[in-house]
């Protein structure tokens, strides 16, 4: 009886969980490991597909990603970047230094090479072989709550991790370096430097503008970040501050989809009574025109 009522509040738990963020939806996948009754979580998960609240955001999603040229189906040769995707949300649980809303790299041609997805395939095999090892439930957790993610990334191109799709794989990773290192002392001190890190950390999240500033900071390569940061200070009416920190991100930027959105963004800056660059805010128009992420209607 303990165990039915348990597995209902699960239920509820899991349900509101799903109506917060996407980050949950991995939780169908792990739920039947971790209990005899966990197939029940697919209810809440059922009624969560059929809602109004992800039918909406999905053709929400699927606008916006026709908007800058994303294809939003399934394709096999986005599944190839799960490997390299999975590689760099392993490196930052092992070494979580330089956080950010979004991590990624300036040149990503360099890993699009067959050599880097041999070592991020490698590197994703040792860790699973030592988690089946230690305790197999929590290496599949870890693995399931990050595969659900990868192929949306896999669209983009671009092999960046973003941070909060790695909330749920924390969970058994804190739990597989607990098994793993039986020495009290160094046990100990991996806790000590990972809770300051954490620690400092947190004050990034105070408010918009300090968290993409600091994500800007700490990964300056990830043009989105500069993006965002750039859009925030547009919509704040910093239009000088704006323009600068949207240059940088033009100069990130190597793929059409986050170029077209700067463009745009520039547009505003340099159009503003403030700003009067006329010629520079027509450019950025012509060239935002001539994207290819440029909706058609968005030309005539």
């Amino acid at each position: 009886m303990c165990e039915i009522i348990s597995i209902i509040i699960a239920g509820c738990f899991f349900g509101a969980a799903l109506n917060s963020t996407v980050n949950a939806l991995a939780f169908v996948l792990i739920a039947p490991f971790l209990s005899p009754y966990g197939w029940v979580m697919i209810i809440p998960f059922i009624f969560f597909l059929k809602g109004k609240r992800f039918t909406y955001g999905m053709k929400l999603r699927k606008e916006s990603h026709a908007n800058i040229g994303v294809e939003s189906k399934f394709n096999w040769k986005h599944v190839t970047n799960s490997p390299k995707i999975i590689a760099g949300y392993l490196w930052y649980h092992l070494f979580p230094v330089g956080l950010g809303f979004f991590y990624g790299w300036t040149t990503r041609k360099k890993y699009d090479s067959k050599i880097f997805l041999f070592f991020a395939s490698i590197f994703c095999l040792e860790w699973w072989y030592i988690g089946l090892k230690i305790d197999p439930v929590m290496i599949w957790w870890y693995f399931a709550s990050l595969l659900i993610f990868c192929h949306i990334q896999g669209k983009f191109g671009q092999y960046f991790t973003v941070e909060r799709y790695s909330c749920l794989a924390t969970i058994p990773f804190c739990i597989i370096i607990n098994k793993l290192i039986p020495n009290d002392i160094i046990f100990t001190i991996i806790c000590v430097t990972y809770f300051w890190l954490t620690h400092e950390y947190v004050k990034a999240w105070r408010n918009n503008e300090t968290l993409f500033s600091y994500s800007m900071e700490t990964n300056y390569s990830t043009s989105e970040n500069a993006n965002n940061y750039g859009s925030l200070l547009l919509n704040e009416g910093k239009f000088s501050q704006a323009a600068a920190v949207l240059q940088v991100a033009l100069l990130l930027s190597d793929i059409e989809s986050d170029r077209f959105r700067v463009y745009l963004n520039l547009a505003r800056c340099y159009a503003h009574e403030t700003v009067m660059r006329l010629s520079d805010a027509l450019k950025m128009i012509t060239l935002a025109l001539a994207s290819p992420s440029c909706p058609a209607d968005g030309r005539d």
